[in-house]
């Protein structure tokens, strides 16, 4: 909660509350590891926990038109820690 409020005031960005512990997982890491570099990725919007989002940042989530009429589908792949196949999967 805490690093959704930080992200929100500091850049105006609105993590969700995994995204915000990939975030906050990755920023300890690179703070122990000066020079490295990295990336985490978002996979879910804001308004699929609007309690917490709307808890941490003060503000009303509101649905976006092109999100309004999508049905949330829950979708596993099971694959190998690879970057390699992991963008294979993402383009395909």
């Amino acid at each position: 909660m805490a690093t959704i409020k930080e992200v929100y005031e500091r850049s105006n960005y609105l993590l969700d509350p995994h995204g915000a512990v990939g975030y906050l997982s990755l920023k300890r890491f690179l703070e122990k590891h000066p020079g490295r570099k990295g990336i985490f990725l978002e996979t879910a919007h804001p308004v699929k926990f609007p309690d917490a989002v709307e808890e941490a940042t003060l503000t009303k989530i509101n649905m976006p038109l092109s999100l309004s009429s999508i049905k949330a589908e829950k979708k596993s792949v099971k694959m190998k820690a690879s970057y390699e196949l992991f963008k294979i999967f993402l383009l395909d």
